[in-house]
C-alpha cells in the first residue's frame, strides 16, 4: 500500500489555512476588545475631567454678582452721578465768586 503524500500535503496545508484563520480572527476579536476597553477608559477620564471643571465653573457661578446686585451697584452709582453733578455745580459757583474777588483785589475799586 502506498501513500499519497500529495493528498495528505494538500489536506495538512488546508488544515493550516484554517488554523491560521482561526488565529487570525481571535486576534482581531481580542484586540478590538482591547481597543474598546481603552477607549472607554480615555472617555471615562474625560468625562471625570469635564465634570471637575463644571464643578469649578459652578463655584465661580456661585460667587457672581445676581441681577438684584448689579441692579443695586447701578442704583448706588446714578446716585454717585448726581451728588458729582452737585458738586460740579457747586464748584462752578465757587471758581465765579473767586474770579470776582481775585478781580476786586487785584483791580481795587475801579468797577
Amino acid at each position: 500500500m502506498e501513500l499519497d503524500y500529495t493528498a495528505y500535503r494538500f489536506w495538512f496545508d488546508v488544515f493550516l489555512a484554517f488554523l491560521f484563520a482561526g488565529n487570525w480572527v481571535y486576534t482581531w476579536l481580542i484586540n478590538r476588545h482591547r481597543v474598546n476597553k481603552t477607549e472607554i477608559k480615555e472617555v471615562s477620564q474625560q468625562i471625570v475631567k469635564v465634570v471637575s471643571r463644571m464643578d469649578i465653573v459652578e463655584e465661580r457661578m456661585n460667587g457672581a454678582p445676581t441681577h438684584t446686585d448689579l441692579s443695586n451697584i447701578y442704583n448706588r452709582m446714578n446716585g454717585m452721578s448726581e451728588n458729582i453733578s452737585e458738586m460740579t455745580g457747586s464748584l462752578k459757583a465757587m471758581t465765579t465768586q473767586l474770579t470776582l474777588i481775585n478781580d476786586y483785589l487785584l483791580r481795587g475799586d475801579k468797577r
